[in-house]
């Protein structure tokens, strides 16, 4: 049988986190090693356990999203995946640029995410359906703003000159 998977969990709601937790442990092959409710607690968590993953609610005191990157600095092999509610771009976004390995929505079912938890223990990374279009697109028209040249900069002056007679 393969090892637990050590994981702790973050977020500034005692009965969600406790659903999460006992949830988890009934589905079986994970290990809660611990739980916080701030930024100041998933740091220390970070610091003090061995964990494989941190399941962290990107809304919690001191902020989510600005532990990830201190989290990964201290041990770059966590993996870090938010839980949360919020739909924003810029906040998938964020989570993601900063290394947080799976983004997902707190509506999602029990089953869907031990599998989701599971994946990201394996290497992958996960961002929930509802939101990886956008994403896609996000990035796409980030590497498109980058990468196009300016075209018109390259044109010769008779090109110019053409161009403007035919405009």
């Amino acid at each position: 049988m393969a090892a637990a998977i050590k994981l702790a969990i973050v977020d500034d709601h005692p009965l969600f986190r406790e659903g999460v937790v006992r949830t988890l442990e009934q589905i079986g092959g994970f290990e809660i090693v611990a739980q916080g409710s701030s930024r100041d607690d998933a740091l220390r968590i970070s610091e003090d356990q061995q964990l494989d993953i941190l399941l962290m609610d990107i809304s919690v005191p001191g902020g989510g999203l600005s532990a990830v990157e201190p989290a990964l600095e201290r041990h770059p092999d966590l993996k870090i995946v938010m839980l949360t509610v919020s739909e924003e771009n810029q906040h998938v976004m964020t989570a993601l640029q900063s290394g947080a390995r799976g983004y997902v929505l707190k509506g999602v079912g029990s089953r869907t995410l031990a599998a989701i938890l599971r994946t990201v223990a394996m290497g992958e990374r996960y961002v929930c359906p509802q939101l990886s279009a956008r994403v896609l697109v996000d990035l796409s028209s980030q590497s498109t703003a980058i990468e196009k040249p300016d075209v018109l900069a390259e044109l010769t002056s008779r090109e110019r000159e053409i161009l403007t007679l035919v405009a």
